[in-house]
């Protein structure tokens, strides 16, 4: 019986299959180098909560095995001190996806980044970076010819003698950054937080405040690579230069992002280049579909949104994560909110929401649109006129007649009032394809003279 049990195992786990172990810091190893030396490809190591110092739990090498590195606890109970003499670990193509989860990194210091990577597709996952120090680029990260995941950091008072503050991007990297806050940090030249060459990033979810440079790009700087932003509050930032948030020679888009009270400005444009920033709120203002140039009124200068920000509900729903920064579910009202924080609840600013079951459309998808009026202590008056407008193809069509003019005039008590603009239907065969499609949709007081809330606006396209 023994004999054919063995047989199975062999059959079921060839020779080349080796079970993943988790080694203990420090209860079996006394260091984490130590941990990583008796490790093999696919284990991991818990580190348990302390204060790790010296040459064996800093300057970690993994020795070309792909392992996962974490606390057992997080960031707040588990610390690597670097002590102003090293860097903490360094990635490369032959570590693969490795993982760095859940430490508290402090005072390192080295040519190139606390954490650097060369290669592979690392995650580094719920750290904060706090006083690390830079001879060059990148004080926290140096993310080079590599797809790293960096997701739910903290970067704080990092300083780069050169360029990115905290995390520089660079040479056919493609990474992304989500739920990440940037804090205080310092580049000598540009990009005071982040820093992007050569190299694509998507940038979500992110908190960039209170970032410093001298040479422009206080809060990101992009030179010969692309950007994507998306639920971003970028505010607070200074350069002695120009481009207080972004400083760039490449083209970025930017949707559900807030830029605001950076200086001495919010962009250094050079080159001919035209960003495509959408369902943002831009000090100064910037041409594009849902932007808004308001106050996005920041609550106790925390950057969270005040309950009459015109932020709430003002951006595209189905570009955000399902979470905001602080890990709240998004959307918490009609649509997502602009920037990175999710107001918890209903907004004290009257508004009207357009909203579809997608922003793209094929035959036979099942389709319908309604108009959302918020309305906030009866801040309308009684008798007001809606007006629903569909964009097609350069001509205005006005709901519900769908002709040349027309509105709804009814009564919007205080509250919540859905009014069906399209019932429930299936897409047409037969009406071709569009791209560019946008809903408006506001009230207007009945005399016409002003408008009595927040403008509406859904885009959507279709094909056969």
């Amino acid at each position: 019986m023994t004999g054919r049990f063995i047989t199975c195992l062999t059959l079921l786990f060839p020779a080349s299959f080796v079970f993943a172990a988790t080694l203990h810091v420090p209860t079996q190893y006394e260091s984490i180098q130590e941990a990583i030396d008796a490790a093999s490809s696919g284990d991991s190591i818990c580190v348990a909560n302390g204060t790790y110092l010296g040459p064996s739990n800093c300057n970690l090498d993994l020795k070309g095995k792909t392992l996962t590195i974490c606390s057992k606890n997080g960031p707040d109970t588990c610390l690597i001190d670097c002590e102003q003499t090293s860097h903490v670990i360094h990635f490369e193509t032959r570590n693969g996806e490795s993982s760095f989860v859940g430490f508290s990194v402090r005072n390192a210091r080295s040519r190139y980044g606390a954490v650097t990577c060369s290669g592979g597709s690392p995650l580094i996952r719920n750290c904060e970076f706090i006083d690390c120090y830079s001879l060059d680029h990148g004080a926290a990260l140096y993310v080079s010819d590599s797809r790293a995941r960096i997701e739910d950091c903290r970067f704080i008072r990092n300083h780069a003698v050169h360029s990115a503050g905290a995390v520089y991007v660079y040479h056919h990297s493609d990474v992304v950054i989500s739920n990440c806050y940037f804090l205080e940090n310092y580049a000598g030249h540009t990009g005071g937080a982040i820093w992007c060459e050569y190299a694509d990033a998507e940038i979500t979810g992110c908190a960039i405040v209170r970032n410093r440079s001298e040479w422009g790009g206080g809060g990101i700087t992009i030179h010969d690579g692309f950007m994507r932003i998306r639920n971003c509050t970028i505010a607070a930032n200074t350069s002695n230069d120009q481009g207080g948030a972004i400083k760039t020679d490449s083209s970025f888009d930017a949707l559900n992002t807030i830029l605001w009270c950076n200086a001495p400005d919010t962009f250094d444009f050079e080159g001919s280049i035209t960003p495509r920033i959408e369902f943002s709120a831009i000090q100064g203002g910037y041409e594009g579909l849902g932007n808004i140039s308001a106050d996005p009124l920041f609550s106790s200068g925390n950057f969270h949104l005040a309950a009459d920000s015109p932020c709430i509900d003002a951006g595209r729903t189905d570009a955000t994560q399902s979470v905001d920064l602080d890990r709240s579910l998004r959307p918490q009202g009609e649509s997502t909110d602009i920037g990175a924080y999710e107001y918890p609840g209903l907004p004290m600013r009257t508004r009207v929401t357009m909203h579809m079951p997608a922003h793209s459309f094929h035959t036979s998808d099942p389709s319908s649109c309604t108009a959302s009026v918020w309305n906030v202590g009866n801040t309308t008056p009684e008798d007001t006129r809606l007006f629903v407008l569909l964009e097609l193809h350069g001509a205005f069509l006005f709901a519900p007649s769908f002709g040349p003019y027309d509105f709804y005039e009814r009564s919007f008590p205080n509250g919540m009032t859905i009014v069906d603009v399209l019932p429930d239907f299936y897409w047409p065969e037969g009406i071709g394809s569009g791209t560019g499609a946008v809903w408006y949709a506001a009230l207007v007081d009945h005399d016409m003279t002003k408008l009595c809330s927040e403008v509406g606006i859904f885009d959507f396209d279709y094909s056969e």
